[in-house]
């Protein structure tokens, strides 16, 4: 290979193969290699030089290395000078942040101060050093002002030393705008908004998480079933699932052939007949012609009514097959030995033993009355016969039959009374209507 002049144009350098091809070339040019702007001859030349060819823009002194093969400006690529590199970089000069911004337009530096003096700067209770930005203070620079002495007692403010320029960056701490950054720009000579975007979706991600606000802040669930209040999210979430799946396989369990539940109420509902409906509510037997249970409203209910009328039924069978026995011990005042109702009995029979030490009193008596099963009595008849007698007289002695009450209550009484203490026996035989 041969380093020579390039013959077609007679300026630049080219490294040509032994066939006379040209492998690689350095030439001058007056703008951008492969640009429309350029001369018909340092256009064609450019457009033609083989890849890996350098061309240098005399005005400016750019370097270009075509990286394709072919015409035109994509062909070429210009090479970063270390300007660039810090133009890409950005040119922010980031300031100490000031602790809040203040949006007042005050007539004046005097009247900035009077308002520092109050006590409060946009909610912000300022002391000695704060650093306040005061983008609208008329007759002073749109800068940051240092508190200097104590805010109530004639402090004062001092503006930074460090002017703003152009693309100087500083952060609010608190107040309303705190987290935002301003840009000074030096075109509309003041402070711009530049990171609102980012602060509102920091606050939509907050809101989309359930987070309270900004800051190091444990959570706080509604419940604690499963997670605990301070568990991050990964983990709560990831208690949840394993409960979920817990779940899951318990409700597969139970819903399996082996335990379907719809299946086993529905089994249960079934041999419960009409007492039950579909929802598995017990339905009250309101219409229903039952004798004991019409208005309930549970089966315990029923069972209740029915074992107590069972033990009343199970006392009058028995009273029945002892012939309607009673007693009473002690018996000195008229005292009433046994009864039946008016409306269910026509007449009644009593054996009746009376008792008194050895003394013995046996009598039959049979009673009858003037009533009938929708009626009251008004009279009853006895007629009683002394069938026994032992050891003498029981002084006083005197046994009758009475009406007592009214209505479905009205009953026919026996009733015994003495001068001295008897015990009275009786089992009594009814002739019912």
């Amino acid at each position: 290979m041969a380093l020579e002049q390039l013959e077609d144009t007679g300026i630049g350098y080219s490294v040509s193969d032994d066939s006379g091809n040209v492998r690689f070339a350095i030439v001058p040019v007056t703008g951008i290699p492969g640009d429309a702007g350029l001369s018909a001859s340092e256009l064609a030349l450019t457009d033609s030089l083989p890849v890996g060819s350098f061309a240098i823009d005399i005005a400016n002194g750019g370097s270009y290395e075509k990286k394709l093969a072919g015409a035109g400006t994509d062909k070429w690529v210009k090479d970063a000078t270390i300007d660039d590199v810090l133009a890409a970089a950005g040119s922010d000069s980031w300031r100490e942040p000031a602790r809040v911004k203040d949006d007042t337009v005050y007539a004046n530096l005097a009247a900035a101060e009077a308002a520092v003096n109050g006590g409060t700067i946009d909610g912000v209770t300022v002391v000695e050093g704060d650093r306040l930005l005061l983008p609208f203070i008329t007759g002073s620079n749109p800068n940051v002002y240092i508190v200097t002495g104590t805010p109530g007692a004639g402090a004062t403010l001092v503006e930074d030393t460090n002017s703003p320029t152009n693309n100087d960056v500083l952060v609010i701490d608190e107040g309303t705008d705190a987290g935002k950054e301003f840009h000074y720009s030096s075109v509309a000579v003041n402070w711009i908004r530049s990171n609102q975007t980012t602060l509102d979706e920091l606050g939509f991600i907050r809101a989309f998480i359930g987070k309270a606000g900004a800051g190091n802040i444990a959570t706080a669930f509604a419940t604690n079933n499963v997670v605990t209040n301070g568990q991050d999210l990964e983990s709560a979430i990831g208690a949840l699932d394993g409960q979920v799946g817990a779940n899951t396989g318990d409700i597969t369990i139970l819903t399996s052939a082996l335990g379907n539940l719809g299946t086993e109420v529905d089994a249960i509902e079934s041999s419960l007949g009409g007492a039950i409906g579909p929802d598995g509510v017990y339905i009250p037997r309101i219409l229903a012609a039952t004798n004991y249970l019409e208005s309930n409203t549970s089966y315990e209910d029923d069972f209740t009514d029915l074992d107590a009328q069972i033990k009343i039924n199970e006392d009058a069978i028995a009273g029945l097959a002892q012939g309607g026995q009673a007693s009473e011990l002690g018996v000195v005042a008229q005292t009433v030995i046994d009864q039946v109702l008016i409306d269910e009995v026509a007449g009644v029979t009593w054996d009746v033993i009376i008792r008194q030490g050895n003394k013995m009193r046996g009598f039959f008596i049979h009673s009858s009355h003037d009533g009938t099963t929708v009626a009251d009595a008004t009279d009853t008849d006895a007629g009683s016969n002394l069938s026994l007698k032992q050891n003498g007289n029981i002084v006083g002695l005197d046994v009758d039959v009475i009406v007592s009450g009214t209505g479905a209550t009205q009953e026919m009484q026996l009733v015994v009374s003495a001068t001295s203490a008897v015990n009275v026996y009786a089992t009594r035989t009814d002739v019912n209507f």
